[in-house]
């Protein structure tokens, strides 16, 4: 088969199969809620039982359109890269799946020190696996070696400038998770634009993502602006959850890698990161200022 069509079959089977088992398990699973409450004063006339909390099924089902897609895609053999990327974006899968259920069956996660331990260490991974197995020295090379005149045996420093931007983008989508829409539709459009400059928007890695994302905002579509007291005006029916957007985050970080457009990525990812940060800098420094002057 073309490696055009193949790529391309690839993609929609990743959008069904995404779309339908999220709509499985949304059948299935309504009750895969996150129970966690964060007390404090600044919350305390908020009315917790009328809080919707959508189920977290879309990061399991976003998972196995990826793992379809790859499929398809590798009976071709200049895509095969793709399941070294599908490799190394696992581990924050299955970490974020875990701090899910602990979420919704004991009502608390993994700590916020543990998680962030675990986020580095799973991001050290990641790029171990991108740079031992040679797919980021698919393309001309790194941006970021280029612009800083890095030599051939400047690895290390590559490396860690790899697990900053893994690091980074996966932090960031784990936080703008809770707005619905704004992690898969973001998503969508960057690995878009990465495959369009990649040349490759009929193939590889990116347009999976792509696709793949847009299966999860079929289900997480963002609600209109204005008030409505209309109770079904919400049109997102399923969360990512931690398992989503890691996955997201880091698989998006992997392209971004692996295309050689490492140093464009922070730009081309801006929105996202910013809007990610501004909610780490809210609820981790300035809500705890908050709350210790009032």
């Amino acid at each position: 088969m073309d490696p055009r069509l193949s790529g391309l079959v690839a993609a929609g089977i990743t959008v069904l199969i995404t779309a339908g088992v999220t709509r499985a398990a949304l059948a299935f699973f309504p009750r895969f809620t996150s129970r966690e409450i964060k007390v404090g004063t600044h919350r305390i006339a908020e009315d917790h039982s009328t809080r919707s909390k959508l189920p977290l099924v879309a990061g399991p089902a976003l998972a196995i359109g990826l793992s379809a897609g790859a499929i398809v895609s590798t009976s071709n053999a200049e895509t095969t890269h793709v399941w070294w990327l599908l490799l190394a974006t696992s581990g924050f899968f299955v970490f974020g799946f875990i701090d899910d259920a602990a979420k919704a069956t004991r009502g608390h996660g993994v700590s916020e020190r543990g998680y962030f331990i675990m986020m580095l260490l799973l991001s050290i991974g990641l790029v171990a696996l991108l740079v031992g197995s040679g797919v980021n020295q698919n393309t001309a090379g790194s941006q970021f070696a280029l612009a800083t005149y890095l030599g051939p045996d400047s690895q290390l420093i590559l490396s860690i400038w790899y697990v900053f931007l893994v690091l980074g983008t996966t932090l960031a989508t784990s936080f703008s998770d809770g707005m619905d829409g704004l992690t898969a539709g973001s998503t969508t459009i960057l690995m878009l634009g990465i495959a369009v400059l990649a040349g490759s928007i009929a193939q590889g890695w990116p347009t999976l993502i792509a696709a793949g994302s847009l299966g999860v905002l079929l289900w997480n579509l963002p609600s209109r602006w204005s008030p409505s007291k209309n109770s079904d005006a919400r049109h997102a029916r399923v969360f990512l959850g931690d398992s989503g957007a890691l996955l997201l985050g880091s698989a998006m970080a992997a392209s971004a890698i692996a295309a050689g457009f490492d140093l464009l990525w922070p730009l081309l990812a801006g929105p996202l990161l910013l809007e990610g940060f501004s909610s780490l800098i809210q609820a981790k420094l300035l809500v705890p200022i908050y709350r210790r002057l009032v």
